[in-house]
């Protein structure tokens, strides 16, 4: 397992403080088109992978950064996807995580970013 990543300063405290606030408040959404669900959401997955695997270094899931992700997905898809949405979503990251380990998921999360400069950026 990887070591453990410390961020601790006053942004990034005060991002996962919006983005669990964000997270509480979220809502059942309502399907606002099938195709614009599914484009969101292959947009924002490996973004959404990303954060679960830094949630995931400790082996541990905590409510807190669960709800910071949530928050996060309904931040950058405005609310598009429904609270399903996000859990099927970090399922799909549990069970990648599973099957293909860190290294495997943190290359093939690089590799499908590394291909547009927006998302490298």
């Amino acid at each position: 397992m990887p070591a453990a990543v410390i961020l601790d300063t006053t942004r990034v405290r005060r991002l996962r403080d919006a983005l669990v606030a964000r997270g509480a408040d979220a809502r059942p959404g309502t399907d606002s088109g099938a195709a614009a669900s599914r484009v969101a959401r292959a947009r924002v997955a490996p973004f959404v992978e990303t954060m679960y695997l830094m949630m995931m270094v400790d082996g541990e899931t905590d409510a807190d950064e669960e709800a910071a992700i949530r928050g996060a997905l309904h931040m950058l898809t405005r609310g598009l996807l429904t609270d399903a949405d996000c859990a099927e979503l970090l399922d799909d990251c549990a069970r990648h995580l599973e099957q293909q380990g860190f290294e495997g998921r943190l290359q093939t999360i690089g590799a499908r970013l590394g291909g547009d400069r927006l998302d490298r950026e």
